[in-house]
């Protein structure tokens, strides 16, 4: 008999299939068209217990509520898997690290960068266990099993939370940068992760939407190692609004 429990959970990247066991521990957390996915929602519907509660968490994850999950979780990976998934939750809230210093950190051999991306690729845990917060050694967002735009739209999100950005949407803010708006100057900057630059809104250069992020401040944009722009001088008479 399948002891598992499913819920469907609506959120701002679709449905998430939230999935428990019969000891109510989180076994999975998958996006729509996630690969290596199951196939079907496994087991019977049912929102309880720790159903609930991951469900709670990650409501208030999205609304900006949230930057640490506690829940108990429950994971079946070989070794390398489960050193993986542990190393990626100890990924702070809002920052990112790369495949080549997990294998690193972890004592790998030179070259188990590969490895390390298919283990994080294989993460049953979704958002609860930060897979999206890899990226390539340039800062490239790279494959991602939820799909790129889901990842980007993740990292976005925790950097404009961590960065205090929290009066306009991602949407807003990157329809503001591709209209050079000057009404965005001094509402917030705008992070570029594969040159480690933070510019104006209104900065000449076209950084490709995947590799941004959006700050409040030049404060929040050197606490995550950026370096101003000189194009556009972000450093110079900026007055916050």
């Amino acid at each position: 008999m399948n002891s598992l429990r499913h819920h469907s959970l609506p959120s701002p990247l679709g449905p998430l299939l939230l999935v428990a066991d019969a000891a109510d521990q989180l076994r999975g957390v998958y996006l729509p068209d996630h690969q290596g996915g199951p196939a079907a929602s496994p087991g019977r519907p049912d929102a309880g217990g720790i159903i609930a509660r991951a469900a709670a968490q990650l409501d208030e994850y999205f609304a900006g509520e949230r930057t640490a999950f506690d829940l108990p979780l429950a994971t079946a990976g070989s070794p390398l898997q489960e050193w993986v998934w542990a190393a990626l939750r100890t990924v702070p809230y809002g920052t990112t690290t790369t495949y080549g210093r997990i294998a690193t950190d972890l004592g790998l051999r030179p070259g188990a960068a590969r490895a390390v991306g298919a283990a994080t690729g294989r993460n049953p845990l979704s958002i609860i266990v930060p897979c999206h917060r890899v990226v390539g050694a340039s800062g490239s967002l790279t494959g991602y099993a939820g799909g790129l735009e889901a990842k980007r739209r993740l990292l976005t999100h925790e950097l404009r939370v961590a960065g205090g950005a929290l009066d306009l949407d991602d949407d807003a803010c990157w329809a503001m940068v591709m209209r050079r708006d000057p009404a965005a100057d001094g509402r917030f900057l705008v992070g570029v992760r594969t040159t480690g630059v933070y510019c104006r809104p209104t900065c000449a250069g076209r950084p490709l939407r995947q590799n941004v992020v959006y700050l409040r401040d030049v404060e929040s944009a050197r606490r995550h190692g950026l370096r101003p722009c000189l194009r556009c001088a972000p450093d110079e008479n900026i007055e916050p609004m």
